[in-house]
């Protein structure tokens, strides 16, 4: 949320290596907030402009941008302790033709690949395991 205001600077407290606020677990393996941050440094780096987002729900989030081409694009939405079993996001603006990679962060998974989502008339159907928090990081990659 940070990304619409005029903040300039921002810092995420406690990011040492222990602790239940850092980026690893006390086994230091990485935790849910580890992922969140490699998905959003994963967008930064490969996109360099930003898209318009908005969002019609307290609980969900969304940051979008396009690759310097303007072929591709990525997006993030988080859905912050919802009820929802599906969120269903309107995608505009993008060329015809493109494949998508879907990667979903939650409880259960790490980032990983899901096929739970469907890609029709621009509108972007993702589904949760079940209701909570949930962040989907999804690529639209040119072919």
């Amino acid at each position: 949320g940070f990304h619409d205001t005029p903040l300039s600077k921002s810092h995420f407290y406690g990011c040492g290596v222990d602790g239940c606020w850092g980026y690893l677990d006390r086994f230091r393996r990485p935790n849910k907030t580890y992922y969140a941050m490699q998905a959003m440094g994963e967008l930064m780096s490969a996109c360099k402009e930003r898209a318009v987002t908005r969002t019609a729900s307290r609980t969900l989030g969304a940051f979008g941008a396009w690759t310097a081409d303007r072929r591709g694009a990525s997006l993030i939405v988080s859905d912050f302790r919802g009820a929802a079993k599906e969120l269903k996001v309107s995608v505009k603006g993008l060329p015809d033709g493109l494949n998508l990679r879907v990667r979903r962060l939650d409880d259960k998974s790490d980032l990983c690949e899901t096929d739970g989502y469907s890609w029709r008339d621009n509108v972007l159907s993702l589904r949760k395991e079940e209701p909570g928090s949930v962040v989907f990081a999804i690529d639209f990659i040119s072919l």
